[in-house]
C-alpha cells in the first residue's frame, strides 16, 4: 500500500541508506536527485515481451501501456505483456508498428512500417494507408489527426479519417514532431530548421530558425529546443539559456522529452539516454544513463511520462521505467564512503550522519562530506546541543565547532561503543560491547557495567526521557531504568513485550515507546500496554521505533515501515478486539532488500520549527546481503 505524509523523510540502511521523501512540485523542482536513486525497472523477452524492439509508447485513458515494435502492437497492464491483435476491422498483423498516439476520447491511434494509419477502439481496428511509413502521429485539440512521414505531413479528419488538403512536402527529413504548443500551433524539426503552423494560416510553414534541433512540450503547452550537445531553451528565446558546458561535443540524439519537472530526457543511438535538470542556466553537465547503469540496451527510441510521473524507456532491447519512489537509495554511487552503513543521526537543517567501519559522512543535501577518514565507526547520537557523539574504534569522540575530539579520560579505552544517549544533566551513557555501561558527568567517568540488572547483559537501544531518567534495552530481554540513583529492572510480568529489546523511544509527550522481538509496548507512568499481531500490526518484531507531530508513530520491521495513528493504539488498549489500522511502505514504495537489525535504532529526530511539522524522520540501519 502506499502512503504519503506531507513535509517528511524516513532515512535508513539499505547496503547504504534510504530515505523517504514525498515532495511537492515545487520541492521536486529545488532538489536535484540523480538517476541512480530512482527505482530502475527493466523488461526484456525474459520478462515476457513479445518483441523487445520498442519504437514508441503510449498509455491510453484506461491506464493500459501499449508498445510499438518490430512484431507488432503490445499491451502492458504493469504485470502482463498481450500482444495485442484485433477481432474485428484489420485483422490481418501489423509488422512493424512505428508510431503511437492515446487519442482524447480512450481510444488510440498506431502507424506502421508499411504505410498504414490505424485506429483501436475496444477490440475493433480501422486502416487507411498513407503511402509510406509513419514516422508520427499527432491528435490535435481541434480534433484533426497530423501524421508525419519522412517527408510529408499529412491532415485527416479524426471522425471521417478523410484527408484534408493536400500534403505538406518537409524542407528535409523530418527530425522531431508534431507537436501542438499551447496556442494552437504545431511545431516540427527537419535536419536543418524548425518550422511551424500557426492556426488558421494559409501557406507553407513558418521557418523559426535554422539548425538541427529537436523539439520537446512541457506542462505548460510551450515549445523547447534541444541541440546536438543536449542545450535546450525554450522556442522562443533567441539565445540558449540552459546550454550545458558539458565534455560531450555531441549526441547522437533521436529523441527528447520534457517532464513535468521540467527535466530534459534526451534518448541517442548508441549512447544511452541523458538528462538535464530543469532550472540551470548553463555550467552543469548532462547526467548519463547507459547500459553499465543497467539500461537494457545503448539505443534509445522513445519516452513517456506516466499519469504516475514515472518516466518509461523504450530501447532497441527492452522496456524501462524511472520511478521516483519514496523511498530513495543512497550508495557509494551517491558519494556514500561505504555501502555498509552501521547507524545513522540526525544534526540541525536536516543534516544526517552515517556512520561506516571506515569513517562517518555527513549528507546534507546533495553533499557528502567525510569525516575521521580511516576510523571505525559503531554507535552514533546527536544531544540537545546539537553535539555528534560517535563510538569509534580509537575511543568516544564527539565533534564541537566543527573540530573532532577525545573527552574521556585517557585511562578509559571505549572502543566497541555501539548504543549512546544523554544530556548534560543526566550525564552521556556508552554502551561498550566489551566492557559495559559507562557514565560521563562533569568530566568523570562511572563504570556501570557491574550493576545487577545490567550485569553480562548486552544493551541494544538506549534513551533519556523528559525526567532525567536512562533507558536501556536489552538484548536479552526486559528494560533497564536509571532514576538518577538506582536501577530498576521491567520484564514480561509488568507487561512489556517479550523477547530481546530492539528499539526504546521517547517521543515530544515524554511516553516511552519499546519495540521487542514479540511486539510493540508503551509506558505511561504507570505501567506497560502492548501491541502486537493479534491487535492487527503487521508483524511481531518491531526493530525501531520513532514519532511525528502529526500523532503517529513509525515501526520498522523486516518487511517494511509501518504508520500507525496513536488513536487506533489507545482504542486497541481499550478493545482487544479491536484491528488496529495503518498504512505501510515496503518495496513496492522504493525499499531494497531484506532489512534487518543493526548496531543502534533511531539515531535522532530534528524538527521543522517554522512549519512545527517533521522535516526529518530518521530511522533504524536496514541490513541487506546485496543491493
Amino acid at each position: 500500500m502506499r502512503f504519503l505524509v506531507a513535509g517528511c523523510l524516513i532515512l535508513s540502511l539499505c547496503a547504504g541508506a534510504c530515505w523517504f521523501s514525498p515532495a511537492s512540485q515545487a520541492q521536486m523542482l529545488n532538489s536535484y536527485k540523480p538517476l541512480t536513486e530512482y527505482t530502475h525497472t527493466v523488461w526484456t523477452h525474459k520478462d515476457g515481451i513479445p518483441s523487445a524492439f520498442i519504437y514508441a509508447i503510449a498509455q491510453s485513458q484506461d491506464g493500459y501501456l501499449w508498445l510499438a515494435t518490430t512484431d507488432g502492437l503490445v499491451r502492458f497492464d504493469g504485470v502482463r505483456f498481450v500482444h495485442w491483435r484485433p477481432k474485428t476491422g484489420h485483422t490481418e498483423l501489423l509488422g512493424v508498428v512505428r508510431s503511437l498516439c492515446a487519442a482524447a476520447d480512450g481510444s488510440l491511434w498506431i502507424g506502421t512500417g508499411s504505410g498504414l494509419v490505424g485506429h483501436i477502439r475496444g477490440e475493433d481496428l480501422t486502416t487507411f494507408s498513407v503511402g509510406a511509413q509513419v514516422e508520427a502521429i499527432l491528435e490535435d485539440r481541434d480534433g484533426m489527426l497530423w501524421v508525419s512521414t519522412e517527408n510529408d505531413l499529412l491532415r485527416f479528419r479524426t471522425a471521417t479519417q478523410e484527408q484534408i488538403g493536400t500534403a505538406i512536402t518537409l524542407p528535409g527529413t523530418l527530425l522531431s514532431g508534431p507537436i501542438q504548443d499551447r496556442g494552437g500551433s504545431i511545431w516540427f524539426t527537419t535536419q536543418n530548421r524548425v518550422l511551424r503552423l500557426d492556426s488558421g494560416r494559409q501557406g507553407p510553414p513558418l521557418e523559426i530558425v535554422k539548425g538541427k534541433f529537436w523539439i520537446s512540450e512541457d506542462i505548460n503547452g510551450d515549445i523547447w529546443l534541444t541541440g546536438l550537445n543536449g542545450s535546450t531553451r525554450p522556442a522562443n528565446e533567441a539565445q540558449i539559456i540552459s546550454g550545458p558546458e558539458t565534455k560531450i561535443r555531441s549526441l547522437d540524439i533521436h529523441t527528447v522529452m520534457r517532464d513535468s519537472n521540467g527535466d530534459t530526457w534526451i534518448g541517442t543511438l548508441g549512447q544511452g539516454l541523458a538528462r538535464l535538470q530543469a532550472g540551470f542556466r548553463g555550467g552543469m553537465e548532462i547526467e548519463k544513463y547507459s547500459q553499465t547503469d543497467g539500461l537494457s540496451a545503448a539505443r534509445v527510441w522513445c519516452f513517456l511520462e506516466d499519469r504516475e510521473h514515472s518516466i518509461w524507456v523504450g530501447t532497441q532491447n527492452g522496456l524501462n521505467r524511472f520511478r521516483d519512489e519514496k523511498i530513495a537509495t543512497l550508495t557509494r554511487r551517491e558519494g556514500l564512503v561505504s555501502d555498509n552503513v552501521d547507524a545513522l543521526a540526525a544534526g540541525p537543517g536536516g543534516t544526517i550522519w552515517a556512520s561506516t567501519t571506515i569513517g562517518i559522512n555527513r549528507i546534507d543535501g546533495g553533499h557528502r562530506d567525510l569525516h575521521l577518514k580511516g576510523t571505525g565507526m559503531l554507535g552514533l547520537h546527536v544531544d540537545r546541543q546539537n553535539t555528534l557523539w560517535a563510538g569509534t574504534n580509537r575511543g568516544v569522540a564527539r565533534m564541537q565547532g566543527g573540530k573532532w575530539e577525545y573527552p574521556l579520560p585517557t585511562g578509559i579505552q571505549l572502543t566497541a561503543v555501539t548504543a549512546i544517549t544523554g544530556d548534560d544533566k543526566a550525564g552521556f551513557w556508552f554502551f561498550d560491547a566489551h566492557k559495559g555501561l559507562y557514565q560521563w558527568t562533569n568530566g568523570r567517568i562511572t563504570d556501570h557495567s557491574q550493576e545487577l540488572p545490567l550485569k553480562s547483559k548486552s544493551i541494544m537501544a538506549a534513551d533519556i526521557d523528559a525526567a532525567g531518567r536512562v533507558w536501556f534495552g536489552l538484548n536479552e530481554g526486559g528494560v533497564v531504568v536509571f532514576d538518577g540513583s538506582r536501577f530498576h529492572a521491567y520484564s514480561e510480568s509488568d507487561g512489556l513485550a517479550g523477547g530481546s529489546v530492539n528499539a526504546v523511544h521517547v517521543d515530544d509527550k515524554a511516553t516511552v515507546w519499546i519495540g521487542t522481538e514479540r511486539g510493540l509496548s508503551r509506558f505511561d507512568g504507570q505501567g506497560f500496554a502492548s501491541w502486537n499481531i493479534t491487535n492487527g500490526l503487521p508483524g511481531e518484531r518491531v526493530l525501531w521505533i520513532l514519532s511525528d507531530t502529526g500523532g503517529r508513530i513509525w515501526l520498522g520491521y523486516s518487511t517494511g515501515v509501518a504508520c500507525v495513528s496513536l488513536s487506533e493504539l489507545d482504542q486497541a488498549a481499550r478493545d482487544p478486539s479491536h484491528r488496529v489500522a495503518y498504512s505501510f511502505l515496503d518495496d513496492g514504495d522504493g525499499l531494497k532488500g531484506n532489512p534487518d537489525r543493526g548496531w543502534q535504532s533511531p539515531c535522532g529526530v530534528t524538527s521543522n520549527r517554522k512549519s512545527a511539522s517533521l522535516q526529518r524522520l530518521i530511522a533504524h540501519c536496514w541490513r541487506v546481503s546485496r543491493y
